[in-house]
């Protein structure tokens, strides 16, 4: 059985990332690899379902989900207690955390051993604290658009936190929103179960309803040369008005 070192970093509710410039560009073909393995987690210290993806890389002009199934997946902490990852679909293991195995300031080391007989192993990286959040707001802006000189407008989304040195130097959110919706209040027919049509009934809980989604977009910061104790207007999702999500 052969073994290969693979890097994978734990923190709370942050994730751990190396700094870089972005922009675009297309590569060449052949510097293109597809079939690259890929792990992505986020495990934390919270009594909830924990869940590890492994997948291959596929192309950049026809992405797709190519999961790696029929692997054995455990995280292992320094003093050698281990939890095993089940799959519960193809390329997605998951461990039922009950607040006991995963501690704040303590290491663990992913290994995992593919269907083909390969191990690979992260080296031991720490869980780190995560920074509070103070406050999370909104200003009304106009961002520019792909088109020449057109601008949009809609929301920005800020958040003031606390800045925490021993939540790492790296830091990612992942964020989420929750819509309330509000239906009009008029007469309204439903083809029942029984399938006879029904006036809906007068009630808030069908007047009322709201929808939570996961943001797609990736919100990182690199605090090696913050100072002061709170981080002001950090940037989060930005909502335009041609959405029915500032409207519903």
């Amino acid at each position: 059985m052969s073994r290969h070192i693979l890097f994978v970093y734990l923190i709370v509710t942050a994730f751990v990332l190396f700094s870089g410039c972005i922009e675009e560009y297309y590569p060449d073909d052949e510097v293109l690899k597809t079939g690259t393995l890929v792990v992505q987690a986020h495990l934390n210290n919270k009594a909830s379902e924990q869940t590890l993806v492994i997948s291959r890389s596929s192309t950049l002009i026809y992405p797709e989900f190519d999961p790696l199934y029929g692997c054995f997946v455990e995280v292992v902490n320094m003093e050698g207690d281990s939890r095993e990852f089940i799959e519960s679909a193809p390329g997605n293991y998951v461990f039922n955390h009950d607040d006991q195995f995963f501690r704040i300031n303590e290491e663990y080391r992913l290994i995992f051993v593919t269907p083909g007989g390969r191990q690979y192993e992260s080296e031991f990286e720490k869980i780190h604290p995560v920074a509070e959040i103070e406050s999370i707001y909104y200003q009304l802006e106009s961002h520019p658009t792909y088109e020449q000189d057109v601008n949009e407008e809609g929301v920005q989304f800020y958040m003031d936190f606390e800045i925490e040195k021993e939540s790492g130097r790296y830091l990612r959110w992942q964020v989420t929103e929750t819509y309330e919706i509000h239906n009009h209040e008029s007469e309204a027919w439903i083809f029942d179960v029984d399938r006879r049509l029904k006036l809906l009934p007068d009630s808030s809980s069908w007047r009322n309803c709201w929808i939570t989604l996961g943001i797609p977009e990736i919100f990182t910061l690199d605090l090696g040369h913050v100072e002061g104790e709170i981080y002001k207007k950090m940037p989060l999702n930005y909502v335009n008005t041609e959405t029915r999500r500032l409207n519903i």
